[in-house]
């Protein structure tokens, strides 16, 4: 959201943000049943219309009811940092791969270690992973997080 030097596109960013927030908050939580809670549909629709309200007073923009995609986002993240040695997509995408139960993620990033079977034509793998693999995503998104605060700060003075 940060990246670009045009503060109505990262408005625009900021608002396509919001919104995917809460249609993923209403993916989460709409036919549950939170007896006396609120009304989830109308929850997301009042949201929905109070980010067009400020998208109405900044002027004309994109449509950002659509959300984003969150590759997309990656994606920017890396181009507006290019020099980082972890990458941004690559850990999401991992993480992601383990969240949706993906075999080429466990497979992929698992150690593997293959033990003798005694069953022909049977071979048995143990996937084990390592401290090493295991914080590589998180601090992939540390550092993210530690260049956008920088970048927040620096477009935060006077100028931007």
């Amino acid at each position: 959201m940060l990246a670009p030097r045009s503060r109505d596109l990262r408005i625009e960013r900021a608002l396509r943000w919001q919104a995917q927030n809460a249609k993923d908050r209403h993916g989460a939580l709409n036919g549950l049943d939170l007896t006396g809670q609120l009304d989830e549909d109308k929850v997301l629709e009042k949201r929905l219309n109070a980010l067009d309200r400020i998208a109405d007073a900044r002027g004309p923009t994109h449509d950002f009811r659509g959300g984003y995609k969150s590759t997309s986002a990656l994606r920017a993240a890396e181009a507006a940092f290019p020099n980082e040695p972890l990458g941004f997509l690559l850990p999401w995408q991992i993480c992601s791969g383990f969240a949706h139960g993906r075999p080429w993620a466990f497979l992929g990033v698992a150690e593997r270690e293959h033990r003798d079977s005694d069953v022909a034509g049977i071979v048995n793998v143990r996937l084990t992973s390592d401290l090493a693999r295991t914080l590589y995503p998180t601090l992939a998104a540390l550092r993210l997080v530690e260049r956008y605060l920088r970048l927040f700060k620096l477009r935060s003075t006077a100028g931007w």
